[in-house]
């Protein structure tokens, strides 16, 4: 699915995005840094983390809705099968 690839696509440089940040929040709390790892998270990686959970709920509900797309049309195709066995 396109939709499918191109949100991938995006999670995907989103999380390229996040990760170096993160990091950065994580070294500053490990040299007890805490405010500035406060404020680079504040600033900087929450924003970024906040992209990317949109961005999987979108991905989430894409394959939700494919799913059940997919289970009508198993389920007619199941029917179809029975009426013709039946026949």
């Amino acid at each position: 699915n396109d939709e499918e690839r191109r949100l991938h696509a995006t999670l995907q440089g989103q999380l390229a995005d996040y990760w170096p940040e993160a990091d950065r929040v994580i070294a500053l709390g490990a040299a007890n840094r805490n405010d500035e790892g406060v404020a680079l998270l504040r600033t900087a990686a929450a924003p970024r983390a906040e992209k990317v959970a949109a961005t999987t709920d979108s991905l989430v509900a894409l394959n939700l809705r494919l799913a059940e797309e997919n289970a009508r049309r198993n389920d007619a195709a199941a029917a179809a099968t029975s009426r013709n066995m039946a026949i």
